[in-house]
């Protein structure tokens, strides 16, 4: 999930998605996916731009093509940005799935049956929601507060985006949830109890007026970049009595230095410690200028430098093993990146939306270019292929500014739009192939529209 701050960040939804079910259907309104056709389950989806609005009722059973499907999920962002009055969930349903409610309008209130087992990361991010309601004989979730818990209040799953002031979590709890915290914007501290043992991945992402926190000794486990966009969090504090992790300024470091966890606020120029191998942390960080990876790194985590908009120059290390996913998304001032020569990995999005990229140097240990790699870096024009490189991925290019192409003598695959142009901006003029191509994927290099 790359998306920074629901209400700063432009989002842009395809009119295309990347991958259009043979199993979709509309029925009375609404969109469903066949989840299992030998089990007859279905769950509520949307395709393409059309956005839900007013009254939602969903039915427990559906029927298409004569046959009856129990509706037992709530889809991925199967009500983004939607603009509703009410919504019905019925007792069928068994998943609510991640961001299902992200960023929807008008819902003050939504009813949980007793049947839901399963509620994924940022399922109920609507902007109004001031209650939900769990019913009594759910087993697995209660709600307090505005604070999604489990049943045992050992978990805080999701924080809605309403809740405000202080926010003083129960003495039971012992994890709290991947974006958790998530677009909390109105919260200004949060009290963690001794006994917590973990906080999750993106657990507080822009939760803007955030300004105390104290890390309890009891925190074992701390995912990566947890603060991303807190820029009013200044009084990030580590219990002396905590043996996991150490804090070096804003920076928090694992107890052995060798993993980087958070480093949401930092000096414009950056030189990480020798004995560093995994970097993260950085995301959403508008200082940093200028980092330097030390030789011992072998791994850049998935989103580590997501949204530093400042970001100029990145020195990393030739024999670095992997770069993860999205871990350069929407770096705007890099203009040049030097590949380690020795990268074998490379996540998707990993430089997404690098708006000021102008070139890059695929390195030769690199075989798969993944999807959407460089999609949206709109002034890339220079690139040079490693000899390994087998496989260019979903939109890998889209949107770049390529007018020539060489490609290597070993590719054999060229995904989806992987070299489209965007909103009919078609700049291509020359493509070499020094190979046979096995597969070539549908507007490969053909004109691409977005809405944004």
């Amino acid at each position: 999930m790359n998306k920074l701050s629901l209400y700063f960040c432009i989002f842009i939804m395809l009119c295309i998605p990347d991958v259009v079910s043979a199993q979709y259907f509309e029925l009375n309104g609404i969109a469903y996916n066949v989840l299992s056709p030998t089990e007859h389950t279905v769950e509520v989806t949307v395709l393409s731009c059309n956005l839900y609005q007013g009254n939602i009722d969903i039915p427990s059973t559906v029927v298409y093509n004569g046959e009856t499907y129990s509706v037992v999920a709530l889809g991925e962002e199967a009500f983004y940005c939607a603009s509703l009055s009410s919504i019905t969930i019925p007792s069928s349903v068994v998943q609510i799935k991640r961001g299902c409610f992200l960023g929807a309008y008008g819902p003050t209130t939504i009813n949980i049956p007793a049947s839901v087992t399963e509620i994924e990361p940022l399922a109920f991010a609507a902007r109004n929601l001031t209650s939900i309601n769990v019913d009594e004989n759910n087993p697995n979730y209660m709600s307090m507060d505005r604070i999604l818990f489990s049943k045992d209040t050992v978990t805080v799953v999701e924080c809605l985006m309403t809740r405000s002031g202080a926010v003083s979590l129960p003495q039971s709890i012992k994890h709290i949830a991947e974006l958790a915290f998530a677009y909390c914007q109105y919260i200004t501290s949060v009290t963690l109890p001794e006994g917590l043992s973990s906080i999750g991945y993106w657990a507080f992402v822009a939760t803007d007026n955030l300004n105390n926190i104290v890390i309890p000794s009891t925190v074992s486990h701390l995912g990566p970049n947890p603060f991303v966009n807190c820029q009013a969090l200044n009084n990030l504090s580590l219990s002396e009595e905590n043996t996991h992790y150490y804090m070096d300024g804003m920076m928090i470091y694992s107890a052995g230095g060798d993993s980087l966890v958070s480093a949401h606020k930092s000096a414009d120029s950056v030189f990480l410690p020798s004995n560093l191998r995994f970097v993260s942390g950085f995301a959403g960080n508008h200082v940093v200028r200028y980092v330097h990876v030390p030789d011992g790194v072998i791994t850049i985590g998935n989103e580590a430098f997501n949204g530093c908009t400042s970001l100029a120059s990145i020195d990393m290390p030739d024999h670095m093993e992997s770069i993860g996913d999205g871990a350069f998304y929407s770096c705007a001032a890099l203009t040049g990146v030097s590949m380690p020569t020795s990268l074998g990995t490379m996540g998707e999005e990993c430089f997404s939306v690098c708006e000021n990229l102008t070139s890059i140097s695929i390195p030769n240990d690199l075989r798969s270019i993944p999807a959407k790699a460089f999609d949206g870096c709109s002034s890339l024009s220079q690139i040079s292929f490693g000899d390994a490189v087998k496989s260019i991925g979903f939109a890998a290019f889209g949107g770049c500014a390529f007018t020539e192409l060489l490609f290597p003598q070993n590719l054999r695959t060229i995904g989806m739009v992987s070299f489209a142009a965007y909103n009919g901006i078609a700049q291509m003029d020359r493509v070499v192939f020094t190979a046979s191509i096995d597969t070539i994927g549908s507007e490969a290099f053909t004109q691409r529209y977005i809405l944004v």
